[in-house]
């Protein structure tokens, strides 16, 4: 069973600085919407050929393998943060990564979807 005390583990393609949290935009939204919510995490080197769509960012928790930024962002949101949480955050079910200075799309844009 997994459960909160589960450290996520987000796959990203290596850094080429220390403080770069991947050379990937993508995994370093991960890997900030993680630090920024506070989720347990462990940051590891990604293998491609071991990936499930064959590239990176990729996360595991427990049995469970997601792929895909936005489908990783979803998944720790209901995972780990509560409903008022994710809404205090601005996560919510659908995350909306402007906080993260993120583009976003404006309040007009996400009433349209």
């Amino acid at each position: 069973m997994v459960g909160f005390a589960d450290e996520a583990k987000i796959y990203v393609f290596s850094r080429t600085a220390p403080t770069v949290a991947s050379n990937s935009p993508f995994g370093v939204k991960i890997v900030a919407f993680a630090r920024m919510a506070g989720i347990p995490h462990v940051v590891r080197p990604a293998n491609p050929r071991k990936a499930p769509k064959g590239k990176a960012p990729y996360m595991t928790h427990g049995s469970n393998t997601v792929a895909d930024s936005e489908l990783i962002m979803n998944y720790l949101t209901n995972t780990y943060l509560s409903h008022e949480e994710g809404a205090a955050s601005g996560t919510g079910a659908r995350p909306n990564t402007g906080y993260l200075a993120f583009p976003a799309m404006t309040p007009e844009q996400q009433a349209r979807r």
